[in-house]
């Protein structure tokens, strides 16, 4: 009988691939140091802001205007270093289990491929994300200029975290269709690069050879990109929908708006992250090809496994059971010659 307390138990389970990755990460030395020079990075970086700030600036009232621009400065920073290492976070996450050997242990336990998959590009979320939150008091010192409250703060936390899912949902998906780290770390660069990068040449194409119809089409290309998403998020964070009428000039009711274009940009980024997870569930998936019929049946344990995917589970396992065998079995064979030169050696 389920009780009230073992129902809330289930519904607060976590994935198990993210509770032993954040329990492994969070007790290493590599992250404290990686902590300390994420916050140094953004620590120089505001230093900096604030010396051009009041070099730039006369008065204290232009410069208490100026605070505003600390905001997108230092998200500006962070955002550039999530997009440097989620890939290599996400990644090396597959690759680094086949190089211990332990991929194959991994799919003999009961999580689906999704759920590895899931747990693995969550585990690299909330690292990344631990760093993003520990930045906040730097952030918050922006809002002492006014223009800017806390609402903004946290859907700039809310965006971070849909970037970071959506990059990381790229690595993972690399990771799966190579078998070296390093092979996926570069195919996740070039694959976000060109996401970043690629939607602008049609962009520029349109703008050049085209008429208006083709400008507006080529503008709406930005869309998918989540480097204009953050970009129409600052300026729609700090001057509205003017900033929509300054830089794209749409006159389009739909993306009129500064948060409607930023809703439907990360929103794409959510289903483009399914999209990937998809295709990596799909690469590491032993059951693959047999029917969702049997793969059910399989994975709730009213079926047999075939015998291929049996035997590529089984072979590890056979061959870390025979290896103490044998050598207990060599312990114990002694030959009649070994025998006698022992009681010769006794007497």
């Amino acid at each position: 009988m389920n009780t009230p307390k073992s129902k809330v138990n289930k519904k607060l389970h976590l994935n198990p691939i993210l509770k032993k990755d954040l329990r492994v990460t969070s007790r290493t030395m590599k992250f404290s140091w990686g902590l300390f020079a994420f916050e140094a990075v953004l620590t120089l970086i505001f230093l900096l802001a604030i010396s051009i700030i009041y070099t730039e600036n006369d008065g204290y009232v232009e410069i208490y205007k100026a605070l505003v621009w600390l905001f997108p400065i230092i998200g500006a920073t962070e955002l550039s270093i999530v997009a440097l290492i989620m890939p290599i976070e996400t990644a090396s996450a597959i690759t680094s289990e086949r190089e211990k050997q332990t991929f194959d242990i991994l799919l003999t336990t009961v999580m689906t491929p999704r759920a590895i998959i899931r747990g693995k590009v969550l585990a690299a979320v909330m690292h990344i994300m631990t760093f993003i939150i520990a930045s906040i008091p730097l952030m918050a010192l922006s809002f002492t200029a006014g223009g800017i409250g806390w609402w903004a703060l946290f859907a700039y936390l809310i965006c971070v975290f849909i970037f970071a899912y959506f990059v990381g949902s790229i690595g993972i998906f690399c990771s799966t269709i190579t078998k070296k780290s390093i092979a996926s770390i570069i195919i996740s660069y070039v694959i976000t690069s060109t996401i970043f990068g690629g939607s602008h040449f049609p962009a520029i194409i349109f703008a050049a050879f085209g008429g208006r119809s083709m400008e507006v089409f080529s503008k709406l290309l930005l869309l998918i990109n989540p480097v204009w998403g953050f970009i129409i998020f600052f300026g729609g964070v700090m001057s509205g929908n003017e900033f929509m009428d300054e830089l794209l000039d749409l006159d389009l009711p739909l993306v009129s708006s500064a948060w409607l274009w930023v809703i439907i940009t990360f929103g794409g980024m959510l289903l483009v992250s399914f999209f990937f997870q998809t295709l990596a569930a799909r690469n590491i998936d032993p059951l693959r090809g047999y029917g969702k019929a049997a793969t059910r049946q399989i994975r709730k344990g009213a079926g047999v496994m075939p015998a291929a995917n049996r035997q590529s589970v089984q072979q590890p396992m056979q061959q870390s059971q025979a290896m103490p065998m044998q050598q207990t079995m060599q312990e114990q064979q002694v030959t009649p010659v070994q025998q006698s030169v022992d009681i010769s050696d006794k007497q």
